[in-house]
């Protein structure tokens, strides 16, 4: 069996005290959603990453790049964390069924945890591939997971995620929007900073025979819109594209 970009995330849900002097969170940060393919060209990309907790230790940090290519090629990603030695890695992509649905990689770069030395650290990346033939717009969105002392007052950072849409319309009108809403809710009274938000939208694209590449639109609240334009053969393929929010719509 051939195999390729092989890789996943473990996710666990469980119940602890909330004064437990040690704690576990994970925290998202959105990094890079490209409108289009930029070929051979070296694409960076950057964030400053704020973790508040007391006392936090950063175990785990990595990237979840995605991308629908379209024919045999490779992906380079690359990574550094705080003043830490950026490091890479190729991923060989199969040109084999590739329409059928985008690739994910998981890009880790925990090594390099130590390098997470300020309770706000830049984190950077690139991307890069091979050719450009077969490459497509790719999306890159950052985890970080850590412990951080429960027993210790003061600010915490923590992501959540909500649900904004399940709009399961289907159709083959151009130019047609699909409007959907969710409700967002952040109770702690304390006063709120906001880091980093963003939107995973995932489309579907078919046709009987070939379907016709076009523009999609995405609109959030009114002050964020990404237009991402397809790329490649006539193959019926499946995307997620990320979104990010502005503060301004928080």
């Amino acid at each position: 069996m051939a195999q390729n970009t092989m890789g996943g995330e473990l996710v666990i849900t469980y119940k602890y005290s909330t004064d437990a002097p040690r704690q576990t969170e994970t925290v998202y940060y959105y990094m890079l959603q490209q409108p289009l393919s930029s070929g051979v060209t070296k694409t960076t990309f950057s964030q400053s990453v704020s973790i508040a907790n007391g006392a936090r230790d950063v175990r785990n940090l990595w990237y979840k790049v995605r991308t629908p290519h379209y024919a045999a090629l490779t992906l380079n990603i690359f990574g550094t964390v705080g003043a830490g030695v950026e490091a890479s890695n190729g991923y060989a992509l199969s040109g084999t069924g590739a329409r059928s649905g985008e690739t994910v990689a998981i890009y880790d770069m925990s090594d390099n945890r130590s390098a997470f030395a300020d309770a706000t650290t830049t984190v950077a990346g690139a991307i890069q591939w091979s050719s450009a033939t077969g490459a497509a717009s790719v999306g890159v969105e950052l985890a970080v997971t850590f412990i951080w002392d429960g027993s210790k007052a003061g600010p915490q950072t923590k992501s959540t995620a909500f649900l904004a849409s399940a709009d399961q319309a289907t159709s083959d009108v151009a130019n047609e929007y699909h409007n959907t809403s969710g409700m967002i809710f952040t109770p702690e009274s304390e006063t709120r900073f906001y880091r980093s938000g963003f939107m995973r939208t995932t489309f579907g694209h078919s046709q009987a025979t070939a379907i016709v590449l076009a523009a999609i639109t995405m609109t959030m609240n009114g002050t964020s819109t990404l237009v991402v334009t397809e790329e490649g053969d006539t193959e019926a393929f499946t995307a997620t594209y990320l979104q990010p929010l502005s503060a301004d719509g928080f």
